[in-house]
C-alpha cells in the first residue's frame, strides 16, 4: 500500500523487483471563481477524486511508468493518461534521487472543463468562446530527492518545470491571463511501514 502526494492511495496489485502494477485513487483540488479575479464568469469545478490504474516497469536505473486515471466524482468527467521516463543517477551516498521527463493526454471532458469557454462564459466573463478538444496537455520534467534518516523516515523534496502544449496552452485562460510554463516545489516528510 501507499499514500503519498503524487500517487495518491494505492495497491501494488503486483510487485516484483523490476515490476508494479497497481491501482489508485487519487484527490483533484477545486476551481473556484473566487481564487481569481481573471475566473470570473466562468463555472466552479468541484474537488473530487479519480480512480486509475498503472504499470511500471524498471532496468536498473533506468524506470517507464504508464498511468490511466478517470473522474469517479463526476465534476469533469475526464479521464488523463501519462507517460513517465525516469533516470535514478547516484549523486551523493544515502540520497536517493530521480530525474523523470513525463507527458500527459487528457480527453475532451477534462479540457472542455478546464480550458474551454462556452458563448456564456464568453457573455460572463468577456473572454473570447473557446472549445478544447482532446490531444497532449503538458509535458514536465524533474527531479525528486529523498533522504533516509533512518529504516523508517525520510526527508522529501522535489522540483518540477510543466509546459502547458495544444489547446491548454491556447486557452485564453491560459494565453490571455495565465502562462504556459507552470513551476512547482515541494518539500515534505515521508514514513515508510
Amino acid at each position: 500500500f501507499f499514500l503519498n502526494f503524487r500517487e495518491g492511495l494505492g495497491i501494488n496489485v503486483l510487485y516484483a523487483p523490476a515490476f508494479r502494477a497497481g491501482i489508485a485513487l487519487n484527490f483533484y483540488g477545486s476551481r473556484d471563481v473566487d481564487d481569481s479575479d481573471s475566473l470570473q464568469g466562468l463555472q466552479d469545478i468541484e474537488a473530487g477524486l479519480d480512480t486509475g490504474v498503472f504499470g511500471s516497469v524498471s532496468f536498473g536505473r533506468l524506470s517507464a511508468k504508464l498511468k490511466f486515471r478517470q473522474d469517479i466524482s463526476e465534476n469533469h468527467n475526464g479521464l488523463l493518461l501519462s507517460g513517465r521516463l525516469g533516470y535514478r543517477p547516484s549523486l551523493i551516498r544515502k540520497l536517493l534521487t530521480n530525474i523523470n521527463i513525463r507527458a500527459t493526454f487528457a480527453n475532451d471532458n477534462y479540457m472542455k472543463n478546464y480550458f474551454g469557454i462556452t458563448s456564456a462564459q464568453s457573455s460572463s466573463s468577456g473572454l473570447r468562446e473557446f472549445k478544447a478538444s482532446s490531444g497532449i496537455k503538458n509535458v514536465s520534467g524533474g527531479a525528486n530527492f529523498i533522504y533516509p534518516l533512518d529504516r523508517h523516515w525520510s526527508v522529501i523534496s522535489f522540483i518540477d518545470y510543466s509546459r502547458l502544449l495544444n489547446d491548454a496552452a491556447s486557452s485564453p485562460l491560459v494565453k490571455d491571463l495565465g502562462s504556459k510554463n507552470q513551476f512547482l516545489l515541494g518539500l515534505g516528510v515521508g514514513y515508510k511501514f
